[in-house]
């Protein structure tokens, strides 16, 4: 009876396992997913708390499905909100330098991981080299969170958001597909 739960068991598929990532048909996915809802249902009275708890889940699912590129992640978001908190405490140039520079970085990463083998083939090609590919794993929804980052950083500059607003790890379900309705402006 007090062998109930295998913890070894429960660590290991709490764990990133590259041939096995955590898909959405698995029940391990179902399993979690309901433990979101219910905890979710439990701390609906309190935003922070509710916040936090979907927060760590999508650490946590994020995880399951990139392993150790979560941290690439969380230092975008990290970096983002920063250079947003400088963009919106700058003036002028400093606020310029600021922007484009969260911008390239976010288009680097972006490019980094979409188009680095892409590059290597075509200078193979026409150089007539041979140059290995990087053996790498491209980040779950790279391109929609780089676009995402950069959108953020393009409203702290223009104004129509302040940097504590949103930050840019935290996406919103109605941010998502169709373009969301900005206020005074039409679709």
């Amino acid at each position: 009876m007090n062998n109930l739960i295998d913890f070894g068991k429960l660590w290991t598929l709490l764990q990133f396992d590259n041939a096995d990532p955590l898909v959405f048909q698995s029940s391990l996915f179902l399993f979690c997913f309901i433990l979101l809802l219910l905890v979710n249902r439990l701390t609906a009275k309190n935003k922070i708390l509710r916040v936090s708890v979907l927060l760590l889940f999508s650490v946590f699912f994020y995880y399951k499905l990139s392993g150790s590129l979560v941290l690439l992640l969380l230092a975008s978001a990290l970096f983002n909100y920063s250079i947003g908190i400088g963009i919106e405490k700058g003036r002028g140039i400093s606020k310029n330098i600021l922007f484009y520079l969260g911008v390239a970085a976010n288009l680097f990463l972006l490019g980094y991981f979409k188009y680095t083998n892409f590059f290597i083939e075509i200078a193979n090609s026409t150089l007539h080299k041979s140059i290995q590919p990087v053996e790498m794993l491209i980040p779950l929804g790279i391109s929609f969170y780089t676009f995402k980052a950069i959108s953020y950083l393009i409203e702290v500059k223009w104004e129509t958001m302040q940097a504590s607003d949103r930050h840019v790890g935290r996406f919103r379900a109605g941010d998502c597909g169709r373009g969301r309705r900005h206020p005074g402006g039409s679709q």
